[in-house]
């Protein structure tokens, strides 16, 4: 049972970290104006939402191997 958990908690940090950022970028890209609405939707998560769309935007413009493993290390961590 404790396999099943971990695969599940590493899966959804997975999504969290790679999936759900990425997939906010391209419902921007592909409607900017029902991205907008579903914001204004949930006014307590848009900043975090903008804040997270603006951060994959900049991983985009020069993504790398590098870029990744901070993404998943966390902000300001390299790998060593």
């Amino acid at each position: 049972m404790c396999a099943v958990h971990c695969i599940e908690w590493a899966r959804e940090k997975f999504d969290d970290l790679f999936v759900s950022g990425a997939d906010s970028v391209n419902s921007l890209l592909e409607d900017r104006e029902q991205f907008f609405a579903k914001l204004k939707q949930d006014p307590l998560s848009e900043a975090d939402a903008l804040k997270g769309v603006k951060n994959w935007l900049e991983l985009a413009a020069a993504p790398s191997f590098m870029q990744c493993a901070k993404v998943s290390r966390g902000a300001g961590h390299t790998p060593q």
